[in-house]
């Protein structure tokens, strides 16, 4: 059959939303990968999807161990503000480029 409905419009603010329905990709956040080293943890962020969006070797768990002074005990409680080292600065360009 036929699909009813489907002009309606939400109602409400839309505070705190992006409106785009789908969830967060690579390029949804307009965070380009920082290639300084470090990062700014922002409301929302976790290891992984930091990990995951600056291209982290090892992933959250060497993300975890390379900030286990500023994370703490719990990977899971991070703040935003918290400065972390991605491990991504000069030494990881070179020795991904092999010099």
């Amino acid at each position: 059959g036929r699909h009813r409905g489907g002009g309606a419009v939400e109602s409400g603010s839309g505070e705190g939303r992006d409106g785009s329905g789908r969830h967060a990709s690579r390029g949804d956040r307009g965070d380009a990968p920082d290639t300084s080293g470090a990062y700014t943890v922002k409301e929302g962020d976790s290891l992984s999807v930091i990990a995951w969006l600056n291209e982290v070797d090892g992933g959250w768990p060497a993300l975890y161990e390379a900030n286990k002074d500023a994370v703490g005990a719990d990977p899971d409680r991070i703040l935003p503000g918290q400065a972390l080292d991605l491990g991504t600065g000069q030494d990881a360009e070179k020795d991904r480029i092999g010099r």
